[in-house]
């Protein structure tokens, strides 16, 4: 019998390209693969820079993007910031046009890395502390490479906003809003996350002023960590949530201030919403939610909800027909529970409960 054997290079193009995808987090394997030939190459690419500027320490070599600025920005940077121009690598591809994901402070982070290491690169005993938040030739790059991005990338999916205290303000929302750049207009996905700052800042303030009218497709909305948030921002996140048209999923992670509204915009959402997700908020505020108007929500989410009852007796009354129900660390909600179970009888396809034994001892059986 003889055997066959499918060389990779005779694969359809859509079979190779779902076989890179698969490999997104090895970027070893994707760089071998990268030299492999000149198709290869160019599928990959894609892949690499999707997201080059995470909130992390970036091993991409952002210096291949400064030989795209503006001549007048490449000057500056060699007659007052000790960069040479010249020596930087020359870029094989446009890669901002691959970004999909765009951290505004990853952006920052990754320019803070890439100029400490060329600092050691000409200076093996460079000792100088960068200023993260303060330094002129951060500023002068930052500013250059979003805007590069937002006029060249057509692909940004994912807009991440994170205000973490290590931070200061971000760049002004004119370049946001230009109407040159498509930049931000197409996202689907905003993450807001790590809010721990009292501070309110006018550029982030201002971008969340102009986001309900720049961006209006918004499929998911994802916060995390809401340990303060601002009345500024609380306002306009408000605003953002009631202005999008095809909301999909809302993800409320770590919340304990200033929250309820944003719950309660989800009433604009009333046909489109099918991914629900509360895990770990409190609530400092009595506000009566209603979830009536969620008649096609299909996935719910619950861990360590205080007082769970908020959240689930009014999910309880609205008739949900749920097709996935996980719940976690719940506490004295037994019958809460057994009645959005009653009416997604039809509809469940996956249940996770998590329950402390002794609560339920003497209690007859969930509804099945």
């Amino acid at each position: 019998m003889i055997e066959e054997r499918t060389e990779l290079s005779s694969l359809p193009t859509e079979s190779l390209c779902e076989i890179f995808h698969y490999l997104e987090e090895d970027f070893r394997t994707l760089y071998s693969c990268l030299q492999v030939n000149r198709f290869w190459c160019k599928q990959i690419v894609t892949i690499l820079w999707q997201n080059p500027m995470p909130n992390t320490y970036s091993s991409i070599n952002l210096g291949v993007f400064i030989n795209s600025f503006e001549e007048e920005i490449r000057l500056e940077l060699e007659q007052n910031h000790g960069i040479n121009v010249n020596e930087l690598p020359k870029p094989l591809f446009n890669y901002e046009k691959y970004l999909k994901i765009l951290n505004l402070r990853g952006v920052r982070h990754a320019v803070f890395y890439w100029l400490k290491n060329y600092r050691l690169s000409k200076n093996p005993f460079f000792d100088e502390c960068i200023n993260f938040n303060q330094n002129p030739t951060i500023d002068i790059i930052e500013k250059s490479l979003m805007k590069l991005i937002l006029k060249n990338s057509y692909r940004i999916d994912h807009l991440i906003l994170d205000l973490s205290r290590r931070y200061g303000d971000i760049l002004e929302v004119e370049i946001f809003t230009n109407e040159e750049y498509s930049g931000i207009r197409n996202i689907t996905k905003f993450s807001f996350v790590n809010n721990t700052s009292e501070i309110c800042y006018n550029n982030i303030k201002n971008l969340l002023q102009v986001l309900p009218t720049l961006c209006t497709k918004i499929e998911i909305f994802k916060f995390y960590n809401l340990i303060y948030l601002h009345d500024e921002y609380e306002t306009r996140l408000v605003n953002f949530i009631k202005n999008q048209n095809q909301l999909t999923s809302f993800d409320l992670s770590k919340g304990y201030i200033n929250i309820s509204r944003m719950i309660m915009a989800l009433k604009y959402q009333a046909t489109s919403l099918k991914r629900l997700t509360f895990n770990k908020i409190s609530f400092i505020d009595f506000s009566y939610f209603s979830f009536d108007h969620l008649i096609n929500l299909e996935y719910l989410e619950i861990e360590g909800t205080y007082p769970i009852e908020f959240i689930l007796f009014p999910l309880s009354k609205a008739n949900l027909k749920l097709k996935s129900f996980m719940a976690k660390f719940i506490e004295i909600d037994y019958n809460l529970k057994e009645s959005i179970l009653k009416s997604s009888k039809n509809t469940l396809e996956e249940l996770y409960l998590e329950i402390y034994i002794p609560r339920i001892n003497g209690k007859s059986p969930l509804y099945s």
